[in-house]
Order: C-alpha cells, then structure tokens, then sequence
C-alpha cells in the first residue's frame, strides 16, 4: 500500500512537472534547462507606445506604474508573468511605453510602484548586499545616459515599495529631466540596490528619446524625426534582450548559484545568457521594410549577452551615424555591429538592392571571447521586404572606412564626436587606474582593487575638469561594459598587456611599452570602430587596459542647470546587471 501511495505521488508529481513546465524545479546557472522549441519569424516586431512628455509639470507630471502582468511574448508560448511598466495594467508592456522628450524642454514623470508581490518575481540571494524592505518589491527609475540631477538619477538606495518602505536616500519619486543634452536614444530602468538584474529581467526597462533638431543636412526627411514626436515609419527602435522560459511561458531564471561561488551566493549567478531572442519583447519577430533606406536605433538590453550584429546578405551593411551620446560628425560604414549591454547605435540600412519577397535575418555571432557566451551564429530577427512605397533616402556619400587606419585617435575621436583632443587635453590631467578582478573567496567580481559598493568613497571629481580613467581587466576572457552615470565620454585608446605576469606582481602597467619592468605587449591602439562617437557606456575588453577620455562637464553647456554636487551623488558600474548587482558598482560624488 505504501509502495502504491508513493507511485501515486511520483505520478502526480510527474504530471504537475509537465504541466507547469518545471518552473519551480531547481536552475542551475549557466546550465538552465532549454527553452520549448519555437517556429521563428511568425510574429511581427512590436511597435511601443509612445507618450509624448511636452505638457507634463512638477504639479502634473506623466504618471508612469509598475505592474505585475501576463504578456504574450510569441504566437505559440502561453503568456509570460512579467513586471512591466505603463500607466495602467492594461496598458503596461515590456518594454514599457517610449517616452518622447523634447530637448531644452523640461518633462516630470511620476515612477509609481504598482507591484504588490512579498517577494521578487525572480529568486533574490539573501547574501547579497542589497535593499531590504521588510516586505514587497523594490523600484527605483535610472534614466540611462541622462543629465539628471541627482534626487532624480534613480540612485540605487532611493527606492520605494508598494507598501511605501523607501531606502535610505529616497527623496521623491517625481523625477524631473531638464532634457539639455544632444537629441538621442536613452532608455529606463530599474535600478534597486542589488535588484537590477532580476528586475530588468522580470521587464522592468523601456526607451526615452530626446528630440531636437540635431539631424545633419545630408539626412532625407524621411528619415528625420517627425516634429510632434509621433512615429515615422521608417525609423525603426529596436530592443534586443534575451531570455529562457519554461514551457508554461514563465521566466527561467537561475535558482541555484554559480558551481564556483555557490557555497557563498547561493543563488547568485555572474551571467544570465537566454537560449531565446526577443526583440520589442516579441521571441524571434520578423520586420517588413521597403526597398530604399531605413533608419534604425538598436539598444542592446539584455543582462549579459553581447551582440555582433551580421546581416546575411552580401550587398547589405550598417553605416552607423549616432551611438549613445547623440549622431556622429562622420558616419560610419560597418560590416557587423557590436553591441554591450546597454549600448546603443543609430543605423542606417539600404535595402534598394533587394527584391519585393527577399528575407534578410539578423544574427548574433558573438563568441565567449566577447563575453557573449552560445552565440553559435544565432538568429535575432528578420527583414521581408515589401512593396509599401520606398522612402527617398539616400545614403550619405562621406561614409568612411570603418578601420580609419590613417587617422590617429585624436583624428578619430575629432572626425566622428567632433571634440578636438589635443595633446593639451590629455597631458596634465589627472589619472585614475581601475583593476577589474575576480575574488574567489568572497565569490565577488569588482571594478576596483576588491572595493565593494559601501567602500569609502574614491571617485570625487571636480566639475568641470577632464580625467582619464584607464581599467585594467584581469579577466582572459570577459569584456566589461563600464557606465558612467552624468556624463559622456569617449574611447581613449587600448593597449594589449601581460595578465598572467600583472596578476603576479611581475611587471607594471604604470611603465611605457619597451621599458623593461612593463607589462605591455605592444603600442596603444586605437579604439574599435564600435566605440567611435560619445559614449555613456564603453566596453574594456579582455586582456586589455582600456583608457577613457572622460570630461565632467554637460555636452551642450558650460555649466550644469543643477547642482550635481548634491545628496545622494552618482555612481558608476558595469552594465553586466548580474555583476553590478554583486559589488561591482562604486559611488562618484563631485565638488565645485
């Protein structure tokens, strides 16, 4: 009998595993279960909702909600509960609604915490240091890439609660963008202390835009931004993230830790790499496009994985004209587009070659080496051209080479950002040097010499002064994408160096190349094609050290319309959430 009640079990048990799709079975990271089988390009890519910002004030600002809803993200997985933003349920979407600013216009937003679950949607690792409200889920809105006071930075202890609980540098949730800044592709996200990851996972981000009227002369109309904000057809924002789930259309997201840490962070895991595509949140979506040319702003919002964007058709390519500071003085032709997480660019793509019916996809060949992990040539989405009216759009003729192997950097740097970096510029200012490491004993992975985010203070800067920031990454094979909160900057250059014998204490980073105590294997190079243009966020490669030319001051003005010196200050970390999210983020405070 008992034998009998304990086949029954196994059998009921049996059955409630194949009916939800396992999702509360055990994950391990890095070794998640797969994805269901998925037909691939039967949905189309979502277009987000737009909210135009022009009329919002501190007595009246936009209302923008977090809710916890079920989402379609492909034809044939059921919904996906996932935390999404909008200004109400029904409306709420992953990515959340486009914010449409206007530039020198001031927009007010209200970022309301509408999510009423105990617990994350997601699995928080109780030893990581983080918020801890007694109950509920925490939410705090960065805008990424903003001029944005600091009471309005989305600083990770200034998060809030449905249940009203607030960290301990809340101020407000009415969050004021004065918008002063070149006209470009931004985005929101989540930023809670130690819940980033499982947060913008759950869907917690979505796309601010700036409008002005930035667009250069050789730009068609077509192509340039409608006035009012509303949505031209031929200018395509795409967000590209990726994502696992259970046959059930839940998350899955690693419940058990890394093999290597596990025994210290239970739950943590230092990458998530989705086995699934999504991009507008739509799984694997085709996009019907004209023949003649198209303008597109991709934002790569994924957790971990890198994108190198290759179109698989021989005539095709991507002349880049703007990353994510704003458009570059010369456009850029590109064979393949790389992408971090949270890097933007702006694209063109001429079609006029293709036929009506032709299909062009968009794959992912990242490899490990670009910290990308199971890249393996996997497709993203697809293009079918159509025979809706092709725009008029002509692609500019100052296109150059992507390579700019005559150029110096500061030619580079001068032809695509427009900011002339003499020799002045760089000599004399002051140096900071970053060890990006891995501590196996705390089972941590830092941006600074084993400093945890509660560390005495290091980074406080002077406004209005120029540093250079030079990272040495001690990792052999993962690249780190580095964001500064406030400012733009820009790739200074990258010079290949001797890890294993750095890691020993055997040479220096601090001695020229040639001099007998270096580190160095060669001459500084020049930054990659995919760093040209300013830059909010900016990758240091593996077995690297990577410099920044970093001016403290805003784009478009002398001084600042606020004070930035102010309470709770700004932070700077890398955009892999998973490793933000444990200990690799450090505060940054300015003085006047």
């Amino acid at each position: 009998m008992a034998v009998q009640k304990l086949v029954l079990l196994a059998v009921v048990a049996a059955c409630i595993f194949a009916i939800t799709g396992a999702q509360n079975a055990t994950q391990q990271c890095l070794n998640l279960d797969a994805s269901p089988v998925l037909e691939r390009f039967v949905d189309h890519v979502p277009v987000m909702r737009r909210i135009n910002l022009t009329r919002t004030s501190s007595s009246r600002p936009l209302i923008i909600r977090a809710f916890k809803v079920q989402r379609k993200l492909h034809r044939d997985l059921p919904p996906t509960t996932v935390y999404a933003f909008g200004r109400t349920s029904a409306q709420a979407s992953v990515p959340g609604p486009t914010l449409v600013a206007f530039k020198n216009k001031r927009a007010f937003v209200r970022w309301s915490n509408n999510i009423t679950d105990a617990n994350h949607l997601l699995a928080v690792d109780p030893t990581l240091d983080r918020a801890q409200p007694r109950v509920g889920v925490p939410l705090v809105v960065h805008l990424h890439g903003g001029e944005t006071a600091p009471p309005y930075d989305g600083h990770p202890d200034a998060w809030i609660t449905n249940g009203g609980e607030r960290g301990p540098n809340f101020t407000t949730n009415v969050f004021r963008y004065d918008n002063a800044q070149p006209s470009t592709l931004l985005w929101y996200h989540d930023h809670s202390f130690g819940y980033t990851r499982l947060s913008v996972a759950a869907g917690l981000a979505g796309l601010y835009h700036i409008i002005g009227n930035d667009d250069p002369s050789w730009l068609p109309g077509s192509l340039r931004e409608n006035s009012d904000g509303s949505q031209n057809p031929f200018i395509h924002d795409l967000v590209l993230q990726d994502r696992q789930f259970f046959p059930n259309g839940s998350i899955n997201y690693p419940t058990l830790g890394w093999s290597f840490t596990v025994s210290v962070h239970p739950n943590w895991c230092p990458d998530y790499f989705g086995d699934t595509m999504l991009v507008n949140g739509m799984i694997w979506p085709y996009l019907n496009v004209s023949r003649g040319v198209h303008r597109f702003r991709f934002l790569n919002a994924g957790n971990s994985r890198f994108f190198i964007l290759n179109l698989d058709h021989p005539s095709l390519a991507f002349f880049k004209i703007g990353s994510d500071g704003g458009l570059l003085t010369t456009p850029v032709r590109q064979p393949t587009l790389n992408l971090g997480p949270s890097e933007r660019a702006d694209v063109l793509i001429d079609f006029s070659s293709l036929r009506v019916g032709e299909n062009v996809t968009i794959r992912n060949t990242a490899t490990s080496g670009f910290e990308a992990g199971n890249g393996n040539n996997q497709s993203v989405f697809m293009f079918r051209v159509t025979s809706f009216p092709p725009s008029n759009a002509m692609l500019p003729s100052n296109t150059i080479d992507p390579a700019m192997a005559n150029l110096t950097v500061a030619e580079t740097i001068l032809a695509t950002t427009g900011f002339n970096i003499s020799a002045a510029n760089v000599t004399g200012v002051r140096r900071r040097q970053f060890v990006i490491s891995f501590n196996p004993t705390v089972g941590t992975i830092f941006s600074d010499a084993n400093r945890t985010f509660r560390s005495p203070v290091t980074e406080i800067v002077p406004l209005y002064t120029n540093e250079i920031w030079e990272f040495v990454n001690t990792f052999t094979n993962g690249d780190h994408p580095i964001h500064i909160h406030l400012i733009n900057f820009f790739a200074l250059d990258q010079q290949n160096y001797d890890v294993a014998n750095f890691i020993r204490g055997a040479c220096s980073v601090n001695t020229p190349f040639l001099d007998p105590t270096s580190c160095f294997t060669g001459n500084p190079l020049p930054p990659d094609v995919d760093h040209f243009g300013w830059k909010d966020t900016a990758l240091v490669r593996a077995n690297l050290v990577t410099r920044f030319f970093v001016p403290f001051r805003p784009r478009e003005a002398t001084r600042f319309a606020f004070d930035p010196t102010i309470s709770p200050g700004y932070v700077w970390h890398c955009h892999l959430l998973e490793h933000e999210d444990n200990e690799m983020m450090r505060p940054l405070l300015f003085t006047n």
